[in-house]
């Protein structure tokens, strides 16, 4: 079980070093990215706190009475749902197309790294 602040500073350090990093071609685009990023992770507690007293995820049984994820559950349910192909992911920012990515299993495996050493 992680708790929202391990998710937080965790997806922080996955979206800076496995995307932003990694897009292709001038800084607009990371600064466009990084930004829109940083804006979703500075209100994930709200949108946190949402999800576990939303009837669905508290049915999905991955989130304790003190909005403690188990990010085990939760990764591998992902990677059991995404394809060998991988799952295309569009990046845009206020109808600004930035590019797409290709999210992997082995994608989820760093993610779950990335929160759990967080």
């Amino acid at each position: 079980m992680v708790n929202t602040n391990q998710i937080k500073r965790g997806l922080a350090n996955f979206v800076d070093t496995e995307i932003v990093n990694k897009i292709p071609g001038g800084t607009i685009k990371k600064t466009l990215v990084g930004t829109a990023m940083g804006l979703y992770i500075a209100n994930m507690d709200k949108i946190l706190s949402n999800g576990i007293s939303n009837p669905f995820i508290a049915a999905l049984g991955i989130v304790d009475e003190a909005g403690n994820v188990n990010i085990d559950a939760l990764a591998d349910a992902l990677k059991k749902n995404i394809s060998d192909t991988g799952v295309r992911v569009d990046l845009d920012f206020v109808g600004f197309h930035i590019g797409d990515m290709t999210l992997h299993r082995q994608d989820i495996d760093v993610l779950r790294t990335h929160i759990l050493s967080a």
